[in-house]
Order: structure tokens, then C-alpha cells, then sequence
């Protein structure tokens, strides 16, 4: 199937990719960007752009994505994550901000945009991109 395709692929040693764009697959929900984020591990040192907007991407999914950015992504300088539902997400949203502050963090750029994203998780990620982030 696809998954086991790309899985291979993301694996490989070969595999130095810079940007990664998963937009719009609806069916990736949070199962699928728990495989994913596993193997984000393997190339997220060359990873500059990461894009899983529209992806239905819940609280598991958003905890599962830090997860892999906090193991090996210090190279990121722009994250999407637009259109997903994070309004039960707030266990996912503080680990984002916690990993938003974290010295090594390079990231320029992130969407939240059409998160659901309630008072108290933008307050949460506010103090995360306080120092890190040119474009919110």
C-alpha cells in the first residue's frame, strides 16, 4: 500500500529531503501521522519544511508530530498544521509550545490557521513562538 511505499522511502538512507507536503489527505487522520512521525526520526535533519495541513489531525496526531520534532528536527524552519481540529488538543498543543522553546528549535514559520484552537491553547502557543518564530 502507499504507507508501506513511503515508509520504505522515508527509511532509506538516501532519503535527505528538505520539504515534505502532506496537504489535504484527510484519511491520514491521527493513526497515520503516528507512522509518519516515526519515521520523521530518520530525516529530520535535512527537513527544512514539513506541511500536514488538512490532514484531520486531532490531539494523538499533534502529540505524535512533537514527539518526532523534539527527537531529530532541528532543521525545521517551517511548520503547517492548518486545518485540523486541535479544539480538544490541549495536552498536543503544550507539548508543540514546549518544543517551540527549546533552544535548538530553528523554526520560522507556523500556520495554525482554522485550528479551532480555543483561548487557553493560543495562550499556550503564544509563549512557545515568543522567541522562536517570524511569521505566526
Amino acid at each position: 500500500d502507499g504507507w508501506s511505499e513511503l515508509r520504505t522511502f522515508l527509511e532509506s538512507r538516501v532519503c535527505k529531503l528538505q520539504q515534505l507536503s502532506l496537504r489535504g489527505n484527510y484519511y491520514i487522520c491521527d493513526p497515520g501521522v503516528g507512522i509518519l512521525s516515526n519515521r520523521l526520526r530518520g530525516i529530520g535533519s535535512s527537513l527544512k519544511v514539513l506541511v500536514l495541513s488538512n490532514n484531520a489531525i486531532g490531539n494523538d496526531g499533534l502529540l505524535a508530530v512533537v514527539e518526532a520534532l523534539a527527537n531529530n528536527c532541528s532543521s525545521l524552519e517551517k511548520l503547517d498544521l492548518s486545518r485540523n481540529d486541535f479544539s480538544f488538543a490541549e495536552a498536543g498543543l503544550g507539548s508543540l509550545s514546549g518544543w517551540l522553546q527549546r533552544d535548538e528549535v530553528n523554526l520560522k514559520s507556523l500556520h495554525l490557521q482554522c485550528c479551532r484552537i480555543n483561548d487557553e491553547g493560543l495562550r499556550v502557543v503564544a509563549q512557545g513562538v515568543a522567541n522562536h518564530c517570524e511569521e505566526l
